[in-house]
């Protein structure tokens, strides 16, 4: 996207646009807003994976259900059943 502002903003002029996609090419910013975002999203992400993994262990001792069937009834992805069986 600079790119497109930069080809506008300067067309005349070779070096300016030169010196600006040197400086901002490519490279993503990052922020404290951004970092505390984040952290956010994984701390309840973690949260939520423990709270499955309860859940999952609820229904095997309360139902006699396998691991396997306790998933498929709150049917959880993949790489959710994944994270779940590393905090089991």
């Amino acid at each position: 996207m600079a790119e497109k502002v930069v080809d506008n903003l300067a067309a005349d002029y070779a070096s300016v646009k030169e010196g600006v996609r040197t400086i901002m090419g490519g490279k993503i910013l990052e922020y404290e807003a951004k970092t505390i975002l984040q952290k956010g999203i994984q701390q309840e992400r973690q949260k939520n994976e423990k709270e499955l993994a309860q859940m999952v262990k609820n229904l095997m001792a309360n139902l006699g259900l396998t691991v396997e069937q306790a998933f498929n009834s709150l049917g959880l992805s993949d790489d959710t059943r994944e994270n779940i069986l590393k905090n089991m």
